[in-house]
């Protein structure tokens, strides 16, 4: 609800962290919010966002909210359903995006008047 265009986070910056998110939670057993924030969403201000969110989340649904949980893994794969990995463009391109977000590059052509991503890879399969 808070990483998002509206405060300035790109798609593949949306779609990146949320890939990072669910290798997290497919890869521990028990959720730990300081390695979360330390290993996952790494940049200070995103971390301020994320604790803001939080305190907010939780006094609007009057709950408390714990800072490590065992994780379950049919919750993960629930989740990761909903979770966005294809960036939209026009009508006519579809991007999904599983690796690493440092290989897309966001830019503006000003003699096409068009924005565009550039995208870095090794190998064509």
């Amino acid at each position: 609800d808070v990483y998002n265009q509206e405060n300035d986070a790109s798609l593949p910056d949306q779609i990146d962290l949320l890939n990072r998110s669910i290798d997290y939670f497919k890869d521990s057993d028990v959720f730990s919010e300081n390695e979360f924030k330390d290993k996952i969403i790494a940049e200070p201000d995103v971390i301020d966002a994320f604790e803001d969110y939080k305190q907010f989340y939780a006094a609007e649904n009057e709950l408390e909210l714990k800072d490590s949980f065992g994780v379950s893994d049919s919750a993960v794969k629930d989740s990761k359903r909903h979770f966005k990995h294809v960036l939209k463009l026009d009508k006519n391109f579809h991007i999904y995006i599983h690796g690493d977000r440092k290989f897309v590059e966001k830019g503006y052509d000003t003699s096409k008047e068009m924005s565009y991503y550039k995208l870095f890879y090794k190998e064509e399969k």
